[in-house]
């Protein structure tokens, strides 16, 4: 009867210590992905902001998850719609949605420009 009881608070011990190793390892790793991330380039570390109405599709590009082909269709409807007036605006954009505009909001500023000021 002793005997059992041992193996029975052996075992839940070792249970606990192996969820607090798993933990330990997962943390590391997130870590590790993290750094990777912010060595990564601009995309990571962005945290200037960007006026959409006068920023290059390259500008554009360095905002979280938009990419070339994004930041180029946001140049494309500028041009053929006039300013953005606010960062709903840009839900017009296919491909676009309310996960990625959460995401970028944060980044951008929808200053008023003229026409003159504004890149092809």
């Amino acid at each position: 009867m002793f005997f059992r009881g041992f193996l029975l608070q052996c075992a839940v011990v070792l249970f606990f210590l192996g969820g607090a190793f798993y933990l330990r390892i997962a943390s590391d790793r997130q870590k590790d992905v993290s750094d990777v991330l912010i060595a990564s380039g601009p995309v990571a570390t962005f945290s200037a902001q960007v006026d959409v109405n006068r920023a290059s599709h390259q500008e554009l590009e360095t905002l979280p998850g938009i990419g070339k082909v994004l930041s180029m269709k946001i140049v494309q409807y500028r041009r053929e719609h006039g300013l953005y007036q606010k960062p709903s605006d840009l839900l017009n954009i296919k491909g676009i949605g309310p996960k990625t505009l959460e995401r970028i909001s944060p980044y951008l500023v929808f200053k008023t420009a003229t026409s003159k000021n504004m890149p092809e």
